[in-house]
């Protein structure tokens, strides 16, 4: 176990206020601290060190070349996207900051919509269609959805000079997904987890224009969660926190964050909880080291020190800090590497899957018959006491512990269950549960904030809201990602996972939101892959099963080409003689398990045989 940092105290003790207030007020955001930024993405292709732009109206462009102009060049957020701006009439209202409607790339048209003569002033209308498949919202949350046919409207005069320029249109933006993907980029913003029971963050996955850098996060840390993460998450700043200055990171990787007056009001328990969130989301700058928290120029912690963004308040991180990775291998649990298997499970017989809490000592195993599974619940040193027993248990998982043990049931009477502090298994409310099949997998997120479900090829994630003390968590948000004939998945991180699916079995990267879907390993050859676990940086590991011809039959030693048989002289063979010749032909073997072992990218190797639901802690 890593050494826990001043982290887990100050943490703990700002919890219980986070929870307050986000229950009461939902910590209303004032006008001052921007929740969305202005799209700023430096998107345009670099060559040769020059800044290309998409270009301005031509002149005598005719209307129809003007409204696509002015969507192609929505690439650009330049300076308020200054280039889209010169499409529109000086005097022309648009809000670009009012979110983004994301569609396909094939299939937009723009048409005139009431019939009207281009040699006169105007006005005319035009019609953009389109198939809308998401969105982004001024929050940064993504969303992913079916296709939809839509259609926006846009008006057009000539201007003093005669030329066609917009007058009227809808606000926010209108991407393709190939532009989406050129003008955002994905970040992690950290808040504090609402009612869990640990010192670790959870993760916002936030879509921000390419080109935000430090202030822009730092922003974000500032404001509340995304919808995408909503009440399941919090910050420490107080209503209505800004900056005093710009955040600026120089040439030796130093920045210094100088909070408003608001800041000043925090108990030091609170400031560390804040410098928590921003030293963790900072460290996706790329040249930021070292962070200087102030208060209108004075230090904002007590020690006054400059943060190390790198590794200051370990014991906050999202996947926690056990690493034993585990299979089972005839009904007996081995670790998978060099770690030693805990005393309380090193014996146990039977396993059908065991789950670790990624923060603590405790284990959760299933052992058999299948049609009567027993839950044991305990410490690493044991004993592990029966908490449950019964048909159709399995895939036991504990996220980050706050509520003990989750796992499925299968079934006449199927269902997600909870055991909190080892008491009777509980159902928690899933909206659209799937039809649960034998080898349904569900996972809770090491932070804690999420679930997955993958059940009869349908993969779903769902959000876990806190509920009162001594009360089960609700499972809200429930959505299918668009990953057809998914067969197993495991958090890769608290917004990335890692996915296998049907056919041929390739690995997938899939964000929490569905926007990004990333094939990173080839099928593995011969087998059939029905298990993944995955866990930060550390190797995938996948279990698979392969048939096994067994050698044929033979009558005796091999003879050289060419050879007469050796045969007896007038002794017939085979049928001549009524005994059958041995069939050449391979048996069918029992199909064997195998482990494999690989990073993203990267070939898998073959880890153990005979290994069965391979699981990193969570």
């Amino acid at each position: 176990m890593r050494h826990r940092s001043r982290a887990r105290t100050a943490l703990l003790a700002v919890l219980v206020a986070v929870g307050v207030l986000t229950t009461s007020c939902g910590l209303p955001v004032d006008d001052g601290v921007r929740r969305s930024g202005t799209v700023r993405p430096d998107v345009a292709e670099r060559r040769g060190g020059f800044l290309e732009l998409p270009p301005p109206p031509q002149p005598k462009a005719d209307p129809a070349t003007i409204v696509s102009g002015f969507l192609d060049a929505q690439i650009s957020g330049e300076n308020r996207h200054e280039v889209s701006r010169k499409y529109l009439l000086p005097s022309t209202v648009w809000d670009d900051e009012a979110g983004v409607t994301v569609y396909s790339t094939a299939g937009r048209r723009t048409e005139k919509l009431v019939e009207g003569d281009p040699s006169v002033p105007g006005p005319l209308t035009y019609q953009v269609s389109f198939k809308e498949v998401g969105t982004i919202g001024p929050d940064g949350a993504a969303t992913v959805r079916p296709p939809v046919q839509r259609s926006v409207m846009f008006r057009l005069v000539r201007d003093g000079g005669g030329e066609w320029r917009i007058d009227g249109l809808p606000g926010g933006l209108l991407l393709s997904t190939d532009t989406r993907d050129a003008a955002f980029r994905p970040f992690d913003v950290f808040f504090l987890p609402v009612g869990a029971a640990g010192p670790h963050l959870v993760v916002d996955r936030q879509l921000l224009p390419l080109g935000s850098g430090a202030e822009e996060l730092v922003r974000r840390v500032l404001a509340p969660p995304s919808t995408g993460l909503a009440d399941s998450g919090a910050t420490a700043a107080p209503p209505g926190l800004g900056l005093v200055a710009p955040v600026r990171v120089d040439a030796s990787g130093a920045a210094t964050v100088d909070l408003g007056e608001a800041a000043a009001g925090l108990v030091p328990s609170a400031r560390e909880a804040l410098a928590t969130q921003l030293v963790w989301t900072l460290r996706q700058v790329p040249n930021l080291l070292r962070l200087q928290l102030l208060v209108q120029g004075q230090p904002f912690l007590a020690d006054g020190e400059a943060l190390n963004v790198r590794n200051a308040f370990p014991a906050a991180d999202p996947q926690g800090d056990q690493q034993l990775a585990t299979a089972v291998v005839d009904g007996r649990l081995r670790a998978v590497g060099d770690a030693l298997l805990p005393a309380s499970v090193r014996q146990a017989t039977s396993v059908l899957d065991l789950a670790v809490d990624p923060r603590s000592e405790r284990v959760a195993l299933l052992a058999g018959p299948a049609d009567d599974v027993t839950l044991r619940v305990g410490g690493f040193a044991g004993p592990l006491a029966t908490v449950a027993k019964g048909r159709g248990l399995l895939s036991p998982t504990w996220g980050d512990g706050t509520y003990g043990v989750w796992m499925l049931r299968t079934g006449a009477n199927p269902g997600v269950l909870v055991s909190r502090g080892g008491g009777k298994p509980q159902p928690v409310s899933f909206p659209g549960l799937p039809k649960l099949d034998s080898s349904a997998t569900l996972r809770v997120s090491r932070d804690g904030a999420r679930v997955l479900l993958v059940s009869d090829g349908q993969l779903l994630v769902a959000r876990v809201v806190p509920s009162p003390a001594g009360q089960l968590p609700r499972l809200v948000d429930v959505r299918q990602l668009r990953v057809s004939g998914t067969v197993a998945a495991d958090w890769l991180d608290a917004t990335t996972l890692a996915v296998l699916v049907s056919e041929l079995r390739p690995l997938l990267l899939v964000s929490v939101d569905g926007v990004s879907q990333e094939t990173v390993n080839q099928p593995l050859q011969e087998v059939l892959a029905q298990s993944v676990a995955a866990s930060g940086d550390l190797p995938l590991l996948v279990g698979a099963v392969a048939a096994v011809a067994a050698e044929p039959a033979t009558a005796g030693p091999e003879l050289p080409v060419g050879t007469p048989s050796a045969a007896p002289s007038g002794k017939p063979t085979g049928e001549q003689s009524g005994v059958p010749a041995p069939d050449p032909t391979p048996t069918e073997a029992a199909p064997e398990a195998r482990l494999f072992s690989g990073l993203p990218r990267q070939a898998f190797e073959l880890k153990l045989k005979d290994a069965l639901r391979p699981r990193y802690p969570g």
